[in-house]
């Protein structure tokens, strides 16, 4: 009781285990009654088990950007961000070349009751810092090439 959880594909936090079924409440205050039995025998994450979590977000950047740029960006966001811890020291590395974008991986450490606060404040910030910097966030794109059409070709 008391551990933040996902079981039968719901997640939120324990509030009771009955002889029938746990009670778990949702992170937007629902109560969901899961029977013991399917809790029993699928899958279980705890949350909450651990001291810390480790927040892992994907941030594309143009291929015209400065990878070691972004990545100094990137790590001066998490030393001014109070959730981040620093030990383990954050990382930031290339974990794909993707169609639009150099896709770079952070990963920082955080007590895990601060999980989500700084999940949504590293969005945040590294978009703002991106922006400071001249650091681009490209989005999907396609170029079409159309070939002219020769004047004596066009009745077919």
């Amino acid at each position: 009781e008391g551990d933040t959880i996902e079981a039968d594909g719901v997640t939120g936090k324990v509030e009771a285990i009955t002889i029938l079924y746990t009670r778990i409440v949702t992170a937007d205050n629902k109560t969901v009654f899961i029977p013991n039995g399917v809790v029993a025998s699928g899958k279980i994450i705890n949350y909450t088990d651990k001291d810390t979590r480790r927040v892992d977000l994907n941030f594309g950047i143009s291929y015209e950007d400065d990878i070691d740029h972004a990545r100094q960006v990137m790590l001066q966001v998490c030393e001014k961000a109070p959730e981040a811890l620093q030990d383990p020291v954050p990382e930031v590395f290339v974990s794909a070349h993707d169609d639009s974008a150099v896709t770079l991986r952070l990963q920082v450490w955080v007590k895990s009751e601060n999980y989500w606060a700084l999940h949504y404040r590293l969005l945040e910030d590294v978009k703002k810092a991106f922006d400071a910097a001249g650091i681009s966030i490209p989005y999907p794109q396609m170029d079409v090439h159309v070939p002219a059409v020769n004047s004596k070709d066009s009745s077919k």
